[in-house]
């Protein structure tokens, strides 16, 4: 099974599994599970291929384990990432997946193997823990609802060296299309390309209080003089995109 990410640590003999998640899954500790083990199939699977080629199994038993009795595997930590709103609302354990009657319950649950994962949640990790650009990301991703403060960051000298697949990562899972594309398709530093579109979006909201202000005077006029919406914006010298725009904006109203 094809999992977001496993990396091995050589110098402890370790493999560390990532699985990225943006919204909660509540069978988690099984997919979890069900990675883990396909791992160790797979490095079960590289032993027995060098000893079928080496030959050298000794007896039986090692035949028939694919592996010698000092031999073992890289253990295996699977991380979930949660980049959601909050706090992950999946289960943690394996056990809490299960469905088990009451009368059961006292004779299996001691018995059944629980598996569980650690997890890391956006909103709530320290960044000052990290001492790579995930610094820089996490703290990206506490500020993604604001866009004000996330202004502010983008400002900071630590946000304008990080590198660029950093910064692709960054505005993908800001989850803002325009700076998504500015930074991917256009190769603009994703801090220019932010304030580009602050700006953009304060000329928007200028333009929208102009409209509405011109509506106000459409629907006045239109009130005064019993006349329609086109006779008021001829009155009022609305031409072009503008009396578009407010045409638009008077339709919507009424639905």
């Amino acid at each position: 099974m094809e999992r977001d990410g496993i990396f091995l640590y050589e110098k402890h003999g370790i493999k560390y599994g990532l699985e990225i998640e943006n919204y909660s899954d509540y069978g988690m500790p099984r997919r979890v599970l069900t990675y883990d083990a396909c791992e160790y199939e797979r490095d079960a699977s590289q032993i027995r291929i060098e000893h079928e080629k080496k030959r050298d199994y000794s007896n039986f038993e090692e035949r028939k384990s694919g592996i010698k009795i000092d031999e073992g595997y890289y253990p295996v930590i699977t991380m979930v990432l949660f980049l959601g709103q909050g706090h992950f609302k999946g289960k943690a354990t394996l056990k809490e997946c299960l469905q088990i009657s009451e009368k059961l319950k006292p004779y299996v649950s001691e018995k059944i193997q629980n598996y569980g994962f650690p997890i890391l949640e956006a909103d709530y990790v320290n960044p000052l823990n990290f001492h790579t650009e995930l610094r820089e990301f996490f703290r990206a991703m506490q500020c993604r609802y604001d866009k004000s403060r996330l202004a502010e960051l983008f400002q900071e000298e630590a946000f304008q060296n990080i590198s660029m697949d950093t910064q692709i990562i960054i505005a993908i899972h800001l989850e803002m299309e325009k700076l998504t594309n500015k930074v991917i398709e256009e190769k603009e530093n994703m801090c220019k390309a932010y304030r580009e579109l602050v700006e953009d979006w304060k000329e928007e909201g200028r333009n929208e209080g102009r409209n509405e202000g011109r509506l106000l005077d459409i629907n006045n006029l239109m009130d005064s003089l019993r006349i329609n919406a086109e006779q008021a914006m001829d009155f009022l010298k609305i031409q072009g995109e503008d009396r578009r725009i407010c045409l638009s904006m008077l339709q919507e109203k009424k639905r």
